[in-house]
């Protein structure tokens, strides 16, 4: 078997057994993972869109949007469990646990995007088009986790 996929396997199995220790719940699993997989879907569309072609440097793309697209949806998804204990509905608890996590979600983008921008090399042009893809999955991861996480989340999933 090869040893990169076998670690990418592994890799998968700690998030998955991450995600089902903290939220103890099907939900608590299949919701990160259903916004990473929409905005690997999406990412990757824009990336064919626009005639980023893939390689062994764009395929960076979807291993970082694991670790930061799980790690957005941790937040919201920890914090609406919090409002989920103390506020009598589920539109109060969505709303407060996105007033919560916002603007600390914002300020992450924002600085995992700057960081694409200023680490990019001109000149090398995959370079800077895998850099390209990794700014448009966080944005869309971004937006997935704030618009269609919320939607999505029932009420028996709280947080431990």
């Amino acid at each position: 078997a090869d040893g990169t996929g076998d670690q990418r396997m592994n890799k998968s199995r700690r998030t998955l057994l991450l995600l089902l220790l903290v939220f103890r719940n099907p939900h608590g699993i299949l919701l990160p993972l259903a916004c990473v997989g929409l905005s690997l879907v999406w990412t990757f569309g824009l990336m064919a869109w626009t005639g980023i072609g893939l390689s062994i440097l764009t395929m960076i793309v979807p291993v970082v949007l694991i670790a930061v697209g799980t790690a957005y949806c941790l937040h919201v998804v920890a914090e609406y469990g919090a409002c989920a204990h103390r506020l009598p509905s589920r539109r109060n608890a969505v709303q407060s646990a996105l007033e919560t996590v916002s603007l600390p979600t914002v300020l992450a983008v924002s600085t995992t995007v700057v960081w694409c921008y200023s680490s990019g090399h001109k000149g090398i042009r995959i370079y800077e088009r895998t850099l390209k893809g990794l700014v448009w999955m966080i944005i869309l991861a971004f937006l997935i986790v704030i618009y269609s996480l919320p939607q999505s989340m029932p009420s028996c999933l709280i947080a431990v």
